[in-house]
């Protein structure tokens, strides 16, 4: 996460804002980011995309900056198969924010039903079982000749101008149906997350762990069904969009080093169990030839 010294040191006289992100669903260190803004006169704009149902000392992250932004795409805390919400206590702004959002138009309904039968058999296949005949045994090909695919999956870093026509669409009633629904159930699924970990810290969108010898580790897990590189992480200094303005960066390097290890509300008690003798076996051991797994235990 965010570490307010690097913060106070990147600031220049160009600075109008702070972003920090709530990674993997760990709150930043607000109280600290928030009185250097106030310092400098910055804005605090919260990236919440993992952090939907996490707090800060007692506060909901979303509410302790200026604003905030979550994110609803297949694989965050609330899915309702893309889209998002920007939230803020500014009148000024929110009207301004609404005013943005009424502009754009409204999707088609072909491309709203194509969006949601997608974003199913996203799920279908993340589940364990599902990942098991059809992920798994992609990677484990992959990962006998140290190949990447994963990589392949995400969308690449991009400048956003001129906006892509895919994200200038209004958010389809539909989607607002299935968010409203899902928030029934939204500290269910996080507190299934934080059981899994054995922890109350915050929600687990993803449990990250710096180990040694990484990518070996990671391809050991692999052999013995268990993925420990559900996420991809880029570290915005290494990219040549913000080349200009970039500055070291080693926390956020460290954060792209670490490994995930899957405790997500899909995985009941004897399979995760599972997960944990696996890895504990992997840590142990060297290169291996890959083992038979009943269940993998994959993405969200």
């Amino acid at each position: 996460n965010l570490d307010p010294d690097s913060l106070e040191r990147a600031i220049t006289p160009r600075t109008r804002a702070v972003v920090p992100t709530h990674v993997y669903g760990l709150p930043c260190d607000m109280d600290e980011i928030a009185s250097i803004a106030r310092r400098h006169g910055l804005r605090v704009v919260e990236d919440c995309a993992h952090a939907l149902g996490a707090s800060y000392r007692g506060r909901p992250a979303g509410t302790l900056g200026d604003a905030a932004l979550f994110s609803f795409q297949v694989l965050k805390p609330l899915n309702t198969f893309g889209g998002g919400m920007a939230f803020t206590r500014d009148r000024d702004l929110g009207r301004r924010l609404a005013r943005l959002a009424a502009a754009e138009p409204w999707p088609a309904e072909r491309d709203v039903l194509k969006r949601i039968r997608t974003g199913r058999r996203e799920r279908f296949f993340m589940r364990p079982a599902a990942f098991s005949l059809t992920g798994y045994p992609l990677l484990l090909a992959a990962s006998l000749v140290r190949a990447r695919p994963d990589v392949y999956m995400w969308e690449s870093v991009r400048p956003l101008e001129p906006f892509p026509a895919s994200y200038r669409a209004r958010y389809a009633n539909v989607q607002a149906a299935l968010g409203l629904a899902g928030l029934d159930r939204l500290e269910e699924w996080n507190e299934r997350a934080r059981a899994n970990a054995r922890d109350r810290v915050h929600i687990y969108y993803q449990y990250s762990a710096y180990v040694p010898d990484r990518e070996g580790l990671v391809r050991r897990a692999l052999h013995r069904g268990v993925d420990l590189e559900s996420h991809h992480m880029d570290v915005c200094s290494d990219l040549p969009l913000f080349a200009e303005s970039a500055t070291i960066a080693r926390g956020a390097r460290r954060t792209a080093e670490s490994v995930q290890i899957p405790v997500h509300s899909a995985l009941d008690a004897p399979l995760m169990e599972r997960v944990a003798a696996r890895v504990r076996r992997a840590l142990g051991a060297g290169d291996e030839a890959p083992v038979a797994a009943a269940k993998v235990a994959g993405g969200r």
